[in-house]
């Protein structure tokens, strides 16, 4: 065979050896080379100490009038006179004169009523000087009716039914004045000077200005925190812009709502209209709660608390271990937590969590911040 038909054997040959070299020693090569390992990051860490904390929680609630009511006038008439402080938002006192309807076709009938009062009196005097002359003529043994007995109590049931119906004349006299019956401010009025007005049809509407009603409703967590705790609570309420008063509990509803499960909580705010910032009804406002203080508590940035109520803490390695934490309460950009497991134990946190965090990564903690919470 000549060298020109061997020459292309003879390169396959080699290029296949060279393959076959570079197979056998690339597993040396991988086996040869370092593992890099990820090397830790740096944290920002805090040290809390669980102890003693007086506890603030929070809800929001609705104000509701105290006696929403409707005042109406008790018998017809005319307006003939008219409260001019009579608009709403204005505050009246009890017993304060409303209206006051014409009153002569109600006089009227109050003299009817005294005409047939007297009358009566008069028949009766009648009837008693005729018994009393019978009975001078007549022996014991005549009937009732001759005696004039009969007649007597006719009269004086006469006599009693003419002054239950001068009483009634007096009182739908009296009814043609409406007064205030009860400290209140005016929600609104549908009356005017010369209306004639119907018994039973609203004038006006008027709220008690001694007191509004905050209605407020509490999960089955808030209230196992506030029940017990409300006898010694310092209740207030906030608007939204900062305006506060001071509350208490006017009552709690006995069972809860069986479609939310929740408690109903009614508190009372006293003169809501007094101060220089009223409260308004049907307005949310937020209900405070300070409570007593309670052990085993630690106070935290909010940011340090994920959103699944969970903490990464420190162990003496310097490695990351993630913790479960109950919220006890949020006041502004920091919350109250106690621990589920170890609830007394000191930690170092991490300030700034990220969602890249391992447990049992190692970490490099940065300066600590100085003022332990």
């Amino acid at each position: 065979m000549s060298k020109s038909k061997l020459l292309p054997l003879f390169l396959s040959l080699g290029f296949l050896a060279v393959v076959l070299v570079i197979i056998s020693i690339e597993p040396e090569a991988v086996e040869s080379a370092d593992v890099v390992e990820e090397l830790p990051i740096n944290v920002s860490v805090l040290e809390v100490s669980p102890k003693a904390l007086a506890v603030k929680v929070s809800t929001t609630g609705v104000t509701k009038s105290r006696w929403l009511t409707d005042i109406s006038a008790q018998v017809d008439g005319v307006v003939e006179q008219l409260n001019p402080k009579l608009e709403p938002g204005n505050l009246l006192t009890k017993d304060t004169l409303l209206l006051k309807l014409n009153p002569v076709h109600l006089e009227t009938q109050l003299a009817q009523a005294q005409s047939a009062v007297s009358r009566a009196e008069l028949a009766l005097t009648k009837e008693q000087h005729e018994r009393t002359v019978a009975q001078q003529m007549l022996s014991q043994s005549d009937n009732e009716y001759a005696r004039h007995e009969p007649q007597v109590a006719a009269a004086k049931a006469e006599l009693i039914s003419a002054n239950k119906q001068l009483l009634s004349a007096q009182k739908r006299l009296k009814d043609s004045k409406v007064r205030v019956p009860f400290d209140g401010v005016v929600i609104s009025t549908n009356v005017a000077p010369g209306k004639y007005v119907q018994a039973g049809v609203s004038l006006l509407t008027l709220a008690s200005s001694e007191s509004m009603d905050v209605q407020a409703w509490l999960s089955q967590k808030l209230w196992s925190q506030l029940e017990g705790e409300l006898d010694g609570a310092n209740i207030s309420i906030s608007d939204r812009v900062g305006n506060t008063w001071p509350a208490s509990v006017r009552y709690i509803a006995p069972s809860l709502d069986p479609q939310t499960k929740q408690r109903q909580l009614v508190l009372k705010v006293d003169n809501p209209y007094g101060g220089e910032k009223p409260l308004r009804a049907e307005q949310f406002v937020t209900v405070n709660f300070s409570l007593k203080a309670q052990t085993q508590l630690a106070r935290m940035p909010l940011g340090a608390v994920t959103n699944d109520n969970q903490v990464w803490s420190i162990d003496d390695s310097d490695r990351l271990t993630l913790e479960s934490v109950d919220v006890v309460s949020q006041e502004g950009d920091e919350v109250i937590v106690r621990f589920e497991q170890s609830p007394n134990q000191a930690r170092r946190l991490v300030r700034y969590p990220l969602l890249s965090m391992l447990a049992g990564k190692k970490v490099i903690p940065q300066k600590l911040v100085e003022d332990s919470l």
